[in-house]
């Protein structure tokens, strides 16, 4: 397929649209209401118990929900250099994310928020084996089309109260299977890391066999407290292996809506041209890197509004 990376196609409603006529773009700034994923009583009790010990909990195939079209979607703007971040012009993608509001409150309270962070990682290991060569390319690619990145907390002790809980969640979807070959999420889990929640989180001092990798299925849900070690490991270079897709999106608590403005209702779906604003956003940490692609620094231009409002310090 044609590289249609090109400032006009990003920028248009219409091409969004043409490119992906099953999907909509027709929702504008609106509250929704959709059917939301709701745990038993049983089963969140033992997931709160597994996250108030390890800081994270997998939700294993509780969403019944037909991944197959975001997967499609995906695939082709892959082939079309597009990067996968941008199929949240879609309506379908933000009304995916409203139901997940209510495990967002049984885990986060009531009136906690969607941040505007997000992404959709495409880890690709037949795009791995080709990079193999050219480690400058790699690193640009790797930013803007996968998702593996070394061992990190998202933002260490200050995302916890004094008595643990959580002021922040990420949550990760996968939308294709996950597996140690084709890049699933490791995880250090909080009562086995001897740093956590500590002065001296940025040092490494768990032990190895601690370290647990977290396969997943379409319908999983991953959801962490942004103190915990994680990352997505590096796929297997071989030319057989179904790429991981899978989205993410971060979660505020109410007492924190303030500190990191903007946010959105958990039932809100943005504009489009807000929706370009949010997407241009998640693209700030990338700007400066060398070989960064021309055209998206001047779609973060067109589309600043958000960069330039500034926020506090989490």
């Amino acid at each position: 397929m044609v590289d249609l990376l090109k400032l006009d196609n990003l920028n248009s409603k219409e091409f969004w649209q043409n490119f992906a006529n099953d999907l909509s773009i027709v929702a504008e700034n609106q509250i929704i209401e959709v059917p939301l994923l709701k745990l038993t009583n049983e089963d969140k009790q033992e997931y709160s118990r597994l996250f108030d010990l390890e800081g994270y909990a997998h939700l294993s195939q509780e969403l019944d929900f037909d991944f197959k079209q975001f997967v499609k979607l995906l695939m082709k703007m892959h082939a079309a250099n597009l990067p996968a971040v941008f199929a949240f012009v879609y309506d379908e993608f933000w009304y995916f994310q409203a139901r997940l509001a209510q495990v967002v409150e049984d885990f986060l309270g009531e009136g906690s928020c969607l941040m505007p962070t997000l992404w959709i990682w495409h880890v690709d290991a037949k795009k791995e084996l080709e990079l193999l060569g050219e480690p400058d390319k790699a690193l640009v690619t790797r930013s803007l089309y996968s998702g593996f990145y070394g061992p990190h907390r998202d933002k260490g002790k200050k995302a916890l109260y004094e008595d643990g809980s959580p002021k922040i969640l990420s949550f990760w979807i996968p939308l294709t299977e996950s597996t140690p070959l084709n890049s699933c999420i490791y995880l250090v889990p909080a009562n086995r890391d001897p740093t956590y929640n500590t002065d001296e989180d940025c040092s490494w001092l768990f032990r190895r066999p601690d370290i647990r990798a977290l396969p997943t299925k379409p319908g999983d849900i991953l959801f962490w407290n942004e103190s915990v070690v994680h990352w997505g490991s590096r796929p297997a270079p071989a030319r057989d292996l179904e790429p991981r897709i899978s989205m993410g999106f971060e979660y505020v608590c109410k007492e924190y809506v303030t500190k990191c403005n903007p946010t959105y209702q958990l039932n809100y779906i943005p504009s489009f041209k807000e929706r370009l604003e949010i997407i241009a956003l998640q693209f700030k940490l990338y700007v400066t890197d060398d070989g960064f692609p021309p055209i998206l620094v001047d779609f973060i231009k067109s589309n600043s509004r958000l960069l330039k409002e500034g926020r506090e310090e989490f």
